[in-house]
């Protein structure tokens, strides 16, 4: 059966930041992930879809996020932010950490909320940034919704098979107040017929480098100016998530005859049917 339009699902109100109760992932639960990327990535778009649909229908959160990441960058299925922040609600309260710190972001950009860096702080905290309280809750608030801004620019933009995938974050220190970046570790880089050593590998990890950097510059004229007198000296030390396993696919809006996903809002519960 094909999916059916996507568009309509986004008219309703957006209620996605409040996580009193945000369910701990288990651990034990099979991760949907490798089943979804690779599907996309060898263009099966209704496979990667189907995946998600499956984990709405279990309620995995996993399985949620990366149906988000799928509408949020158009992999497969044409762009809706707005119904792609109402699947990280669903997937942040059912315990997915990734799921969390883009709730975070979007506070902290407005969208579909009221623009908070302080609220996205406190969201931020909640998907596992600085549980030692070392950082204000404003500050930490801009500097998280930097961080999505900055990786989902550096996966849409690098060229594909550019790192091993799946990569790990890339791991940076950002001053705030002084708006400098530092990259404290990257990803393996990847080269697809030749070794992975010498002076291929450091142009490509000086290309990473040189994104990650481009982005956040973007990113901080992209997002909210903060008010730079509740900014500190203290470098922030964040993960960004440089991972372009979906984007790496041969994405497209529509493929095999599949359009969307159909998305239905129910007290408590998303779900998702063909």
């Amino acid at each position: 059966m094909n999916l059916r339009s996507l568009a309509r699902l986004a008219a309703g109100a957006l209620v996605l930041v409040i996580l009193p109760s945000v369910r701990p992932i288990d651990a034990a639960a099979a991760d949907p992930r490798p089943q979804i990327v690779a599907a996309v990535m060898r263009g099966d778009c209704k496979v990667a879809v189907d995946s998600v649909n499956r984990g709405v229908d279990i309620g995995d959160g996993q399985a949620i996020f990366w149906g988000a990441r799928m509408l949020d960058e158009g992999v497969c299925v044409p762009i809706d932010h707005a119904a792609a922040a109402k699947y990280y609600a669903r997937a942040a309260e059912l315990g997915d950490r990734n799921a969390v710190l883009e709730t975070a972001a979007l506070t902290g950009l407005g969208q579909g909320v009221g623009q908070s860096y302080e609220r996205a702080g406190e969201i931020c905290r909640q998907g596992g940034i600085d549980p030692q309280e070392r950082y204000s809750l404003y500050e930490l608030g801009y500097a998280c919704t930097l961080r999505a801004v900055a990786g989902r620019q550096v996966r849409q933009n690098l060229p594909p098979r550019s790192l091993r995938l799946p990569a790990d974050a890339a791991q940076i220190a950002f001053h705030a107040s002084s708006a400098e970046l530092e990259i404290l570790s990257l990803p393996s880089a990847a080269l697809a017929a030749e070794p992975a050593t010498g002076s291929h590998m450091r142009d490509r990890r000086s290309d990473l480098r040189q994104a990650i950097t481009e982005a956040w510059t973007t990113a901080m004229h992209h997002v909210p100016g903060p008010d730079a007198a509740r900014l500190d000296a203290q470098p922030i030390e964040l993960p960004v998530d440089v991972d372009t396993s979906l984007e790496a696919g041969p994405q497209g809006n529509e493929r095999g005859g599949v359009a969307d996903f159909h998305q239905r809002l129910t007290p408590g519960d998303l779900h998702m049917a063909h």
